[in-house]
Formats: C-alpha cells, sequence, structure tokens
C-alpha cells in the first residue's frame, strides 16, 4: 500500500509575502492538511490547532504583525506521516491551545514533534506553502553515507546565533591547516570547522558527498568574515534533485579560455569561479544562477557572481553554456564575453 507523506523541507517553500501580515500556511498537495503551531507567547510557549486547510486554500492561523522570527508547525494527512525537526509541542485531537511544551502527557494532551519555520528578522508576514509526494515508504534516515538526514551532536544555540540555509555543497578539504567543508549560499561561503566544534567524525561523513549537492543545513553561526561565515552544524538534510539549476552548475564545471584573450582562463569548481592571466591567479568569484536579476526582472536565466572579498554581486545574462562553450554579458554592457572550455 501506497503511504502519503509530507516533506516538508525542500518541498515544503517558504516565502516572505509582499503585503499582508500574519504567518499565512497554504496547501499546494493533493489532500487536506491538519495544520498546529508552537510559538513563543511573552515568557512560555504556546501550541495551538487546529486548522484544516483544503488543497488550494490558505489560512492564517497568526494574526498581524509577526512578533517572533521563529515559528514551528506541524502538518498532518490521513493515513500519512510528518517528518518532524525534534522540536516538541503539547497537542490534542480536538481543536486547542495549550500552554507550555512541558509534561504534556501528564496534563492529559500528546508529545508530537514540530518543524521550525525562521521567518527572517524582520518579516512582519510569512508564507508557508505545504507541498507533498506519494512515496512507496518512509523514509528510512538510519545514518550512514546514504542517509538523507544527518545529526552531529550538538543542538542550535550552543555556539552562537541559530540559523538554517539552504546551500549548495562545496566538499571538504584542508587550507592552511585547517580542514573544513564548506558551502555556498546567498553570496557567502559557509565553513564547518573539524572539531572547531562541529565533531570531526560527523564531517567525515559528509566528505564523500557529491560536490554541488543541494542541502539544508541548520547550526549556529560562530562569526561572520568579508564574505564568510564559520559556523557548527546541528542538521544536514540532502536535497537532491531539487536544484533547479543543476544543469547549468553541472555545465560551468572545468577550465576556460577566453577567445579574445586566451591569457585570460577561469576555472570553476563547484561554486567557485577562479581566474588566472598568463597563468597567474588574480582573484575567485563565488557564483550563482537565477532566472533573473533584480536590476533587470525578466531577464535570465544569469549568472551571479560575487568576488571573495567584496559585497557586490555582478549579474550575467547567460547566453550558452554548452558543447563546449560559455557565453555571457554582463547587464549593461553590450559585449559578450566567450570561452572555450580547456578540460
Amino acid at each position: 500500500m501506497r503511504k502519503f507523506k509530507l516533506l516538508a523541507f525542500g518541498l515544503a517553500v517558504l516565502t516572505a509575502g509582499p503585503a499582508l501580515a500574519g504567518l499565512e500556511i497554504c496547501n499546494q498537495s493533493d489532500q487536506r492538511q491538519s495544520v498546529a503551531i508552537g510559538h513563543k507567547q511573552g515568557d512560555g510557549w504556546v501550541s495551538e490547532g487546529w486548522w484544516l486547510i483544503e488543497p488550494g486554500k490558505c489560512s492564517t492561523p497568526v494574526k498581524g504583525d509577526l512578533k517572533n522570527r521563529y515559528y514551528y508547525y506541524r502538518a498532518t494527512v490521513p493515513s500519512g506521516s510528518f517528518e518532524d525537526e525534534g522540536f516538541y509541542f503539547c497537542t490534542q485531537s480536538e481543536p486547542f491551545t495549550i500552554e507550555g511544551q512541558d509534561g504534556c502527557t501528564a496534563r492529559g494532551f500528546r508529545r508530537e514533534g514540530f518543524r521550525k519555520i525562521d521567518t527572517g528578522q524582520t518579516a512582519t508576514h510569512f508564507t508557508l506553502t505545504l507541498l507533498s509526494q506519494a512515496e512507496a515508504a518512509p523514509v528510512e534516515d538510519t545514518g550512514g553515507p546514504n542517509a538523507k538526514v544527518r545529526y552531529s551532536s550538538l543542538s542550535q544555540g550552543q555556539f552562537g546565533e541559530p540559523f538554517s540555509e539552504r546551500v549548495i555543497f562545496q566538499g571538504c578539504d584542508a587550507i592552511d591547516g585547517l580542514e573544513s567543508c564548506a558551502f555556498h549560499a546567498n553570496g557567502w561561503k559557509y565553513y564547518a570547522f573539524y572539531d572547531d566544534p562541529t565533531p570531526h567524525g560527523f564531517l567525515v561523513e559528509l566528505e564523500d558527498i557529491a560536490l554541488n549537492m543541494p542541502m539544508a543545513v541548520s547550526g549556529d553561526i560562530v562569526s561572520y568574515g568579508d564574505s564568510s561565515v564559520t559556523i557548527s552544524l546541528s542538521r544536514v538534510e540532502l536535497l537532491p534533485a531539487s536544484d533547479s539549476y543543476a544543469v547549468y552548475r553541472d555545465a560551468v564545471q572545468g577550465s576556460w579560455a577566453s577567445t579574445d584573450d586566451p591569457a585570460y582562463t577561469l576555472f570553476v569548481y563547484g561554486s567557485e569561479l577562479h581566474e588566472y592571466y598568463n597563468g597567474e591567479y588574480t582573484g575567485t568569484q563565488y557564483i550563482d544562477f537565477r532566472n533573473e536579476c533584480s536590476e533587470l526582472p525578466g531577464v535570465g536565466p544569469v549568472m551571479l557572481q560575487r568576488p571573495q572579498m567584496d559585497p557586490e554581486s555582478l549579474c550575467y545574462l547567460i547566453e550558452n553554456i554548452s558543447n563546449g562553450w560559455l557565453e555571457i554579458v554582463l547587464l549593461g554592457n553590450a559585449n559578450t564575453l566567450r570561452f572555450r572550455k580547456t578540460d
């Protein structure tokens, strides 16, 4: 018998709303969702439910400007399962508003797992969109190289500001004697250093993961650099086949030479573009792909390039990345930059 399962990260799309206020939950699955939420209220916690949301409909459990950055939710369907993230609140079968997280069963309630929503630091409105997928059986996260979800021994909040982010995996390496695993997102490079504080064994398990694997990571922000972030990791979830721009990432990998000036060459590895002139290293750009640039909506796809030591990104229209050719145009410039693959 096929079981219905809510895929809550990667297929749960989190977007900031444009003008309304409140926490809105929209159901884009093909079954009715029963939704409960948990959130901070004053000095304590409260859980509330259930909002019954039909397919294609939305509901707003929290009305008015959002007061908290983090909210928590549980969404279930008949004969389905829900992947929680280890955040627990009290619930019951009937509609409820329950104060406090502790002693659920002793008070006659159920203790059930929720997932976290990060609305950002300044959002007044946030929309959570629930999607679903039919699966033959639930995913078992048993650890090891094939596990989709992996947990370290660290909990969030131990070493800095908690965060959750969608990232692209850059691999694990040793630079200047320091071992780390690295990730890219939104023009930033995230470093998790071995035993500083992420456990060594946990990062070793990431070493065999494919370059450019999309992931969802959670942990703490330990410190910031000019274009880098040092983090501790508490959770990593692999999201294979969820990257809409995977074809561009794969095609751009490798060595390239300019057709206008062959002395100018590029080497792309993961989300990093390294520049050389006459064989001498001249700089590194962090790259990403989007449908369009904010400066010129509706024109794309584009490649964003952020210099390693510069907060400003450059936006290039992609004319062609195929058959050994890379042709891009800097927006605002009429000249096409053409590169031929050399490896």
